[in-house]
């Protein structure tokens, strides 16, 4: 039997692209639907789906024509190398294709969203496959912004400001980790959720400690930066007064851990006041200035 006390839990995840479906079923289990980010669809679904067309065959360029004006739209070049009469290479692009999204075109993933010119090019099929696939897909990236989200709803701390680490109380953890496991079966392996219970001494308070630190620290520098904007980027009444809710919710924070890690953290709690202070004051100088301009 181990003499460890466990401190809560440090939470990671790796994964891939996979269905977006998959990812909601798991999610809406456990209440977590509404923080699924909507697949992509449009042009990022197109280009996508280009993207992955064309990376199989060599000499070909798939670019944007938004820079010619045209949005939505792309053109496939193939890129034939030829040669001048001095023997040197001149690369001479010709247009193979031009895929657009359909006026009107939703996004949800449609093989009639798209255009082709000319309308009857051998890999139509296949664009047209891939597009629908990439409107039902949510990136890595997505299910690493999902998780972030959720992390974040069980009031998790960010152990690094960089990303990638969570740290969670024990029963939150259980919660993420039952998440995990659903999201491993519903994704056939391909989402990983690792849990890494934390010893609650000295050294492991520490770095919650510092993570609470940074980010509280950090979230203050940035608020105090939109407070003393002044001229076109000046805040006004509504904007400061979200400030200043911001910074009282940092000083709920700092005590939150005070509480969970049996540590004083007076002086960030302080800091949280002061700048919570500071929004407030630049609220009311704001309904002043907002005022004297209505009598004017």
């Amino acid at each position: 039997m181990s003499d460890f006390r466990i401190g809560g839990s440090n939470i990671m995840w790796s994964g891939a692209d996979v269905p977006r479906e998959a990812v909601f079923g798991a999610a809406e289990k456990h209440g977590f639907g509404a923080l699924v980010p909507p697949a992509p669809g449009g042009k990022t679904a197109l280009r996508a789906a280009l993207l992955e067309v064309y990376t199989r065959q060599k000499d070909a360029i798939v670019r944007d024509l938004k820079r010619a004006g045209v949005e939505g739209a792309f053109t496939i070049k193939d890129e034939q190398p030829t040669y001048t009469a001095a023997g040197v290479p001149d690369l001479a692009y010709a247009a193979e294709l031009r895929v657009s999204l359909a006026p009107g075109c939703t996004g949800l993933g449609y093989a009639s969203d798209l255009i082709f010119d000319p309308p009857d090019h051998p890999k139509i099929p296949e664009i047209q496959a891939a597009y629908v696939k990439e409107c039902s897909t949510l990136s890595a990236g997505g299910v690493g912004l999902f998780l972030t989200h959720v992390a974040g709803a069980l009031r998790g701390l960010r152990v690094r400001l960089s990303g990638g680490v969570w740290w969670l109380p024990a029963e939150k953890a259980d919660i993420f980790s039952a998440l995990g496991r659903d999201l491993y079966t519903a994704t056939n392996g391909t989402v990983i959720v690792q849990r890494q219970n934390v010893v609650a001494d000295e050294d492991g308070t520490a770095v919650l400690v510092q993570g609470v630190t940074e980010e509280i620290t950090v979230a203050i520098g940035k608020i105090r930066e939109e407070i003393g904007a002044t001229g076109a980027d000046a805040l006004g009444k509504r904007a400061l007064e979200h400030r200043r809710d911001a910074c009282g919710a940092l000083v709920i924070r700092a005590r939150e851990f005070e509480c969970m890690l049996g540590v004083a953290l007076t002086s960030l709690a302080e800091s949280a006041e002061a700048c919570e202070a500071e929004a407030a004051g630049a609220a009311l100088a704001a309904a002043a200035d907002d005022v004297l301009v209505q009598a004017a």
